[in-house]
């Protein structure tokens, strides 16, 4: 049976998505099925086994750009996944909502590559516009949140403080150490800490680590949970990046404050959830 064919291949929730020739005769309640008017470029789709072929990361995300039902935010965080070293988790056994990986799956450069040989496809070009503002190597949502944060250009609601390298390796005397999120070009460095409260050993552990970064000519600032989880507070972090940044935020417009909000408000749940699971 299908069903118990998609199960074995690892597909855990309902409906799954399907690639058909066409949408004639009749569907399992199951599944969603999915057709293209354009041939598919080559290498677009991934053997699985004999019976079984699944779509690469970034003719998924030409996909997903598709579809009515997502989001800018929500599909590059989508992005952000899958050029990066997490995998979101949704089974009962999961602690903190997200499992990690060695290795992303794509980048940012592959998916933009794909796209360039899909004109005129549904979806192409939003998936082109979207896919320039994804950062590769994020480890975690939380890291996703604050680099969209930061990031993402006025229109969408971000404070756009610049380009962001994520998890960026830095040499320093005491050998490599990662910089969670990093603006290349100004030598400044965000942290991320997660909830509060930490235990000492943890909290040591990570101030010699930021004092050797710190040594290296590398401004370091740290993000708290309630950073994030509580808007004044955010607003505070952002202008004090800014700030060590060496930039001024000038931007006040009615527009742009709405367009912040319903940001704010469209990864509200994303904080509180990886919050409660754990950070």
């Amino acid at each position: 049976m299908l069903e118990d064919d998609l199960k074995r291949c690892g597909i855990k929730t309902h409906p799954c998505h399907v690639l058909c020739e066409t949408k004639t005769g009749h569907a399992p309640r199951f599944v969603a099925r999915h057709t293209h008017r354009h041939p598919l470029p080559a290498r677009s789709l991934i053997v699985l086994n004999k019976d079984t072929l699944v779509v690469t990361p970034e003719l998924l995300f030409l996909e997903l750009a598709a579809s009515r039902d997502i989001d800018d935010i929500e599909l590059l965080r989508i992005g952000f996944e899958l050029c990066g070293t997490y995998v979101l988790d949704v089974s009962e056994d999961s602690w903190d909502g997200y499992t990690s990986t060695d290795v992303p799956i794509t980048s940012a450069k592959k998916i933009s590559t794909f796209l360039e040989r899909c004109s005129g496809m549904n979806g192409s070009k939003r998936a082109r516009r979207l896919a320039r503002l994804i950062a590769d190597g994020s480890h975690s949502p939380m890291e996703t949140v604050a680099a969209l944060l930061v990031s993402l250009p006025h229109c969408m609601g971000g404070w756009n403080l610049g380009r962001v390298k994520m998890n960026q390796r830095i040499m320093t005397a005491d050998g490599p150490k990662w910089v969670d999120i990093f603006f290349y070009k100004e030598r400044v460095g965000l942290e991320y800490k997660g909830r509060r409260a930490h235990s000492i050993e943890r909290t040591a552990r990570d101030d010699r680590r930021q004092n050797r970064l710190t040594g290296t000519g590398i401004t370091v600032l740290n993000i708290w949970y309630e950073d994030l989880a509580q808007e004044h507070l955010c607003e505070k972090l952002m202008l004090n990046i800014a700030h060590s940044l060496g930039k001024r935020i000038r931007l006040r417009s009615a527009t742009y404050e709405a367009r912040r909000r319903v940001l704010y408000a469209t990864l509200m749940p994303s904080i509180q959830r990886y919050e409660q699971l754990g950070g």
